[in-house]
C-alpha cells in the first residue's frame, strides 16, 4: 500500500485463515461497513474541497470587488474635493467680482455725489450772483426813484404821476 486507504483497498483485503482468529463474517462485514464510511467521508471531503475550491473563487471575486469597491471610493473622494475645490474657487471668483463691483458702484457714487455737490455750489453762485444783480437793479430803480421825486419837488413841474400819464397816453387835469 502506498500509504492512503481507499475503500476498494478495504473490499479487496484479504487476511490469512488462523487457527483461532476472528469470525470471517464479522471481519467482513466489519471491512465492508469501515469501506463504506470511508467512502462516505472521502465523498464528504471531496464535496468540501469542491467547496473550498468555489469559496476561495468567491473570495477572490468579492475581493476584486471590494478592490474596485475601493477605487471607485477613492476616485469619488477625489472628485467630491476637486468640486469642493472648483466650488470654492467660484465662490472666491464671485466674492471679488462682487467687491469689485461694490467698489466701482461706490467710486460711482462718489464721483456722483462730486458732480451734485459741484451743480449745488454752481446753483448756489448762480443765485447770489442773480440775487446781487437784483439788488443792484433795485437800488437802481430807486436812485431813479428818488431822483424822480426830487423833480417832482421843483415849483410848477408836473408830478411824477402826471409824467406817467402823459407818457401813457392817458388823460391830465389842465
Amino acid at each position: 500500500m502506498n500509504g492512503k486507504l481507499t475503500p476498494i483497498d478495504i473490499q479487496q483485503i484479504k487476511f490469512g485463515l488462523a487457527f483461532r482468529g476472528y469470525s470471517r463474517q464479522e471481519v467482513d462485514a466489519f471491512l465492508d461497513k469501515a469501506a463504506s464510511a470511508l467512502e462516505v467521508q472521502l465523498a464528504e471531503t471531496q464535496v468540501m474541497r469542491e467547496q473550498a475550491a468555489a469559496l476561495e473563487v468567491q473570495l477572490l471575486e468579492l475581493r476584486k470587488k471590494e478592490s474596485a469597491l475601493n477605487n471607485t471610493l477613492i476616485a469619488a473622494q477625489q472628485v467630491v474635493e476637486e468640486m469642493k475645490r472648483n466650488a470654492q474657487k467660484e465662490v472666491d471668483l464671485r466674492l471679488k467680482e462682487a467687491e469689485l463691483q461694490a467698489e466701482r458702484l461706490i467710486q460711482d457714487a462718489w464721483a456722483q455725489l462730486r458732480q451734485v455737490t459741484q451743480e449745488l455750489e454752481e446753483a448756489r453762485r448762480e443765485k447770489q450772483l442773480f440775487l446781487d444783480r437784483w439788488k443792484s437793479s433795485l437800488k437802481t430803480i430807486e436812485q431813479a426813484l428818488t431822483m424822480a421825486g426830487e423833480h417832482d419837488t421843483a415849483p410848477g413841474a408836473p408830478s411824477a404821476l402826471e409824467r406817467t400819464g402823459e407818457r401813457s397816453g392817458g388823460h391830465h387835469r389842465s
